[in-house]
């Protein structure tokens, strides 16, 4: 609370600044502190989170270059491979509801042709990796991207049983670089919003904590991958949607540079002028194979990028920023958050030349501002996102009606998709004079990061300010995208990193931006983060006790000595779930150092 005490205080210096500070005050409070607190108490006495069964096949545990490598020398083969995954699937979908749809008879097939060509097959494994780098290796893909034969849907109810006709040309790319499509992942309605819950196919939950959101709109992607349950997925990305969930599951995901990736296959369909604000990347659990996916789905474009240029760390000029630079609307930043950011600055400070420098951007802390303006000025007619949402010829009296229903839950429209059409009629920006001073903060965002991020620069921040909420606490905080939004406005390459698990076992990481087309440097230091801090990290669901947080985990109280006072002093270790036996072996080394327990007796001087 002494946070939002302070902004308060910092802007009183005018009457009107009073009343804007008391305003915001009151906004971030509510939106902040006291919605933790609230949706915290409910959870915490009413809820319990679920466990993730443990992951007992090895295969599932190797990278995609990894799997591939090993079909490849004939180590394994590709029909086990993908039948583990679609294994591990049906194990983990019924405590993260991550996939629609599974292509399990088609995927058993392809693989056996794989196992079969392979038998036959004169090429050197050399070729193979060249010609078909991801041979064999099982692939995810968002609900809202075409797969052939597979739902097509995007959550809408109206929609119900569309089906592809044909794969997008990011899903032709990989198909040909030999990854076989084993399941489709759910995704919020119409990809309008940052969680990922509609009415066809239900809530998406986050393996570190079933109570809490997934993130969106990939979010059955980001929980697919956390869970083990897919190794790469396609996500696609206008404000946020790979990198949002990406964080909140702890594994890694590129919004590529603006015009690399093709688009084309996708629902909702985006408008011409949108087109460069969204990116379809990749998501995986682990870094190193961000490049060879990138590579694929770029198809010809990859030679517009430097992806085989080295990388030199030592060489490698780091900027950061510990926020958004404090904005009024946007919540403050963790300190999970803040101490991941921390981290990974020291560790570069290490290795690099030139040690990061803090910089201020100032425009940063308006993005989401700049964000919703920049699309909205886009976006060529309001009636037609009325139409694509509610069909043509809907009154305003059915909007108002479907907003009230989506509140009690009576609707086939969530909540959001319907509060955007409101806010795309109410108050979205009518004209362009009013929307030129976002346009104007968006023009010197481009020149300030034209000029931050030359060759062998980049720049980190959190990728979100705050880890996983609990569901549906989010509602009131969508200006938090403008962390990542304002990214896709400018074009730049984004990548979101994991770097640890906060103090409540939830993923927080970093987010790495580079300058336009330099998405090397971006996965580059992605690889150098999982290598010194371990990347993606199997789920490890804690309980609590109340709104006190208290842990139940397998708790052990260790004595390690008196204090001046003569009062035993010492340490509790927390083991995973049936884990006590690590509990036992610190307790007898701790004995053994600092003696356990002390006679009682006076104290003497």
């Amino acid at each position: 609370m002494s946070y939002y005490l302070a902004k308060f205080l910092k802007n009183v210096k005018s009457p009107r600044k009073l009343a804007i500070s008391i305003l915001m005050y009151f906004y971030r409070f509510f939106t902040g502190f006291l919605t933790d607190q609230l949706f915290g108490v409910v959870n915490e006495f009413y809820k319990k989170s679920s466990a993730l069964p443990p992951v007992q096949n090895p295969l599932l545990l190797d990278s995609a270059l990894g799997i591939a490598a090993k079909i490849r020398k004939r180590q394994v083969s590709c029909t086990s491979v993908v039948r583990a995954y679609i294994q591990r699937i049906d194990e983990v979908n019924p405590v993260v509801n991550a996939v629609v749809e599974q292509r399990s008879s088609e995927a058993l097939h392809e693989a056996a042709l794989v196992d079969q060509m392979l038998a036959s097959d004169h090429r050197t494994e050399e070729e193979l990796e060249r010609e078909v780098p991801l041979l064999g290796v099982p692939l995810s893909v968002k609900e809202a991207i075409c797969v052939q034969g597979m739902l097509f849907t995007t959550g809408v109810v109206s929609r119900r049983g569309i089906r592809a006709k044909e794969d997008a040309d990011v899903i032709c790319n990989l198909k040909k670089a030999g990854a076989i499509p084993v399941a489709m992942t759910n995704t919020s309605e119409q990809c309008f919003w940052m969680e990922t819950y509609n009415n066809l196919y239900g809530r998406t939950n986050n393996p570190y904590d079933t109570r809490k959101t997934a993130g969106g709109s990939s979010g059955g992607e980001g929980a697919l991958l956390a869970s083990a349950g897919s190794v790469i997925g396609v996500g696609n990305d206008i404000g946020g949607s790979i990198r949002m969930p990406s964080f909140f599951n702890g594994v890694f995901g590129h919004k590529p540079s603006r015009g690399i990736v093709p688009n084309r296959g996708h629902f909702p369909p985006t408008e011409p002028a949108l087109q460069p604000y969204i990116g379809t990347g990749p998501m995986c659990r682990y870094a190193t194979d961000l490049k060879t996916m990138l590579r694929v789905m770029a198809g010809p474009n990859d030679n517009l990028l430097q992806l085989d240029k080295e990388v030199s760390l030592k060489n490698l000029k780091m900027f950061y920023m510990e926020s958004d630079g404090d904005g009024n609307f946007t919540l403050p930043v963790a300190p999970g958050v803040k101490q991941a950011l921390q981290k990974v600055v020291a560790h570069f400070r290490k290795i690099c030349d030139v040690p990061p420098q803090r910089v201020h951007i100032r425009g940063l802390k308006h993005g989401f501002k700049v964000w919703a303006h920049a699309v909205t000025a886009k976006v060529a007619d309001v009636a037609s996102v009325e139409a694509r949402v509610f069909g043509d010829g809907a009154s305003i009296t059915k909007i108002w009606k479907e907003f009230v229903f989506s509140l009690l839950g009576w609707s086939d429209y969530t909540f959001p998709v319907v509060a955007t059409v409101l806010v795309e009629r109410f108050l979205a920006p009518k004209t362009k004079s009013v929307a030129e001073p976002f346009l104007k903060i968006q023009r010197q965002l481009e020149k300030d990061f034209q000029n931050l991020l030359q060759d062998d620069c980049v720049f980190i921040m959190p990728t979100m300010p705050e880890p996983a909420a609990y569901h549906y606490a989010n509602t009131l905080r969508a200006q938090n995208c403008g962390y990542v939004a304002v990214f896709n406005i400018l074009g730049l390459p984004a990548t979101s990193c994991p770097v640890e698990l906060d103090g409540c076992g939830m993923p927080v990481g970093v987010q790495v931006v580079g300058g336009l087309r330099n998405d090397h440097l971006n996965l580059a230091v992605a690889r150098e983060i999982e290598r010194e801090f371990g990347g993606w990290r199997r789920a490890q669901i804690c309980l609590y006790v109340a709104v006190f947080n208290i842990l139940v985990l397998i708790a052990t109280s260790y004595p390690v000595k008196v204090d001046g006072c003569g009062i035993p002093v010492g340490v509790q270790v927390l083991g995973g779930l049936r884990n006590d036996h690590l509990n036992l072996a610190v307790t007898r080394e701790i004995e053994r150092e600092f003696g356990g327990w002390v006679c009682s007796g006076p104290i003497v001087e």
